[in-house]
């Protein structure tokens, strides 16, 4: 019985949903990437500056844990933003052994040069599916999130940063 036989056999789809889903995240990386180097900016320092854009003040571990990478990780590329004037580290006011992370008005400027270049790629994914059609794949979408969640809540980054992570 060759492999893809007995992937028939047993139910499952040539293709499965998780290289499915890595698949249209490497298409929408792709996508990003060549815009970003316009302004000399890597996939990880545009994640790193839109959820700062997102949610202001958090800390490095908080971003790290939002986006799903190392601390370590997170802190080289924050060290780069920091030394080309896009983020500041700020003491924060109510617990001083904290550390917030702020874009800078040059980061801030940059941010929204760049978002709309992420609203083209989201429109472009978009592109001949249906308002309908898209709705209902963000329901599904959101629940097998859910779904993963109860299987593994440590593995999903959270929803919502904490206060003192953004003060």
């Amino acid at each position: 019985m060759t492999q893809r036989s007995a992937t028939k056999s047993a139910g499952l789809p040539e293709r499965g949903l998780g290289h499915l889903l890595r698949e249209i995240s490497r298409a929408f990386d792709n996508g990003m990437q060549g815009r970003l180097a316009r302004y000399g900016v890597t996939l990880s320092q545009w994640l790193h500056l839109r959820s700062l854009w997102d949610n202001p003040g958090m800390t490095c571990s908080a971003i790290s844990r939002y986006l799903g990478v190392e601390k370590a990780s997170s802190t080289a590329v924050l060290d780069e933003l920091e030394k080309r004037g896009f983020i500041q580290r700020v003491k924060n006011t109510e617990d001083r052994r904290i550390v917030n992370l702020q874009l800078t008005a040059q980061g801030k400027s940059l941010t929204r040069k760049l978002i709309p270049h992420a609203v083209e790629i989201n429109s472009a994914a978009r592109a001949n599916v249906g308002a309908n059609d898209f709705v209902t794949f963000l329901r599904v979408a959101e629940t097998m999130v859910g779904n993963l969640k109860d299987i593994n809540p440590n593995v999903l980054r959270p929803a919502r940063v904490s206060r003192l992570a953004r003060k």
